[in-house]
């Protein structure tokens, strides 16, 4: 958690170079390489769960970054990521932020287990993102590079 002290506004960037992005239509989300337009800015909000500190990362059209339970495409694991506006009981839009390389790399955890994931690869993953638990142990797509804005 002590990745996000003292940030008010961040963006996070994956290893395919691009960064997370709040799609215009205020409900998608997904990759980008442009890193200078709100869209890839998202205000950190802390909130305190029954099981510790997580947070919450609004949008630049206040909505915040949940997990769904709609899989991203039928008979795959990996499941939606989009932009809502949560009631109290919505757990998958609190993350827990673990450090993975000290001082560079977080993933982040949903409360049921599953990681932010920036997919790649040929469409329709490309520019995806989604929220699964890795079948392959070290899988790079789910680690983010925080970059404080603000």
């Amino acid at each position: 958690m002590e990745f996000f002290d003292g940030a008010r506004k961040v963006k996070l960037s994956n290893c395919h170079g691009k960064f997370l992005w709040a799609d215009d239509d205020k409900r998608g989300v997904s990759q980008s390489r442009k890193s200078d337009s709100e869209n890839a800015i998202w205000e950190v909000r802390r909130v305190m769960v029954g099981d510790g500190e997580r947070i919450r990362l609004r949008s630049c059209y206040n909505c915040y970054l949940t997990g769904s339970r709609t899989p991203f495409l039928l008979g795959m694991t990996g499941k939606k990521v989009i932009q809502t506006n949560p009631t109290k009981s919505d757990d998958l839009c609190d993350w827990k932020p673990e450090e993975i390389v000290p001082n560079r790399l977080i993933a982040l955890r949903t409360r049921d287990g599953s990681l932010l994931r920036g997919n790649g690869g040929t469409p329709p993953w490309r520019n995806s993102v989604t929220h699964d638990v890795p079948l392959v142990a070290g899988t790079l797509d789910v680690f983010w590079a925080v970059h404080v804005v603000e």
